[in-house]
């Protein structure tokens, strides 16, 4: 009797270990989205009219526009990314570090800037915390990528994708020319490699806005 017991308590402890596990992909999706929701109303980022091809040479960023003071990790919204191909609208914050990338995709400290000269690192989570990145294996060249601030839009034409190690940290290395380069795991859910996406910055142009 004493064995069917704690056969039953231990049923019954691998069954609440399950659904807190089959739970834990929900919780951090619905608290990604919570941070995003408070992060947006913090900045006034600019709309912008969604395209998923890059566009004909002449249009493009507002590289005139200065840049933003560099922000304090997790806490100021660094810039708005948007995909349109994959859906993604997201706030990102300054900071690659675990609390940072809860709250949405994180801005590598030390590169550069939207729109400057140099190569803006941005890393985001691909199966938890929002899961921003879940589908980043599906750019191809010539998508777009479109990183938004108060003053301006910039474009950002994607070039390539590839895998590397978790360490490489050239990936994110100043580039010659305004680049742009899209960090997560891979494969999802696993830290063992990077899976890279690198664009770069297409002729400037007025930035377009939403009516």
């Amino acid at each position: 009797m004493q064995h069917q017991k704690l056969r039953s308590r231990l049923s019954l402890g691998l069954i609440g270990v399950g659904i807190v596990l089959a739970l834990a992909p929900l919780w951090t999706w619905l608290y990604g989205l919570a941070n995003q929701a408070l992060l947006s109303r913090q900045e006034p980022f600019l709309a912008v009219v969604p395209e998923e091809r890059c566009p004909e040479e002449g249009k493009g960023s507002l590289a005139s526009a200065a840049p933003a003071n560099s922000p304090e990790d997790g806490q100021w919204p660094f810039t708005r990314l948007v995909i349109p191909k994959l859906g993604v609208d997201a706030v990102v914050v300054e900071g690659v570090d675990a609390a940072s990338l809860r709250r949405g995709p994180g801005h590598y400290p030390g590169t550069a800037l939207p729109g400057e000269r140099g190569n803006v690192g941005i890393a985001g989570h691909r199966t938890t915390w929002g899961r921003w990145f879940r589908n980043l294996h599906q750019l191809e060249p010539g998508d777009i990528i479109l990183l938004v601030t108060r003053t301006a839009t910039y474009w950002y034409c994607v070039t390539g994708k590839w895998v590397t190690h978790a360490y490489d940290w050239s990936v994110v290395e100043p580039t010659p020319a305004p680049a742009l380069t899209l960090t997560t795991c891979e494969p999802p859910g696993q830290a063992k490699q990077r899976l890279i996406v690198r664009a770069v910055l297409v002729a400037p142009g007025e930035p377009e806005e939403q009516p």
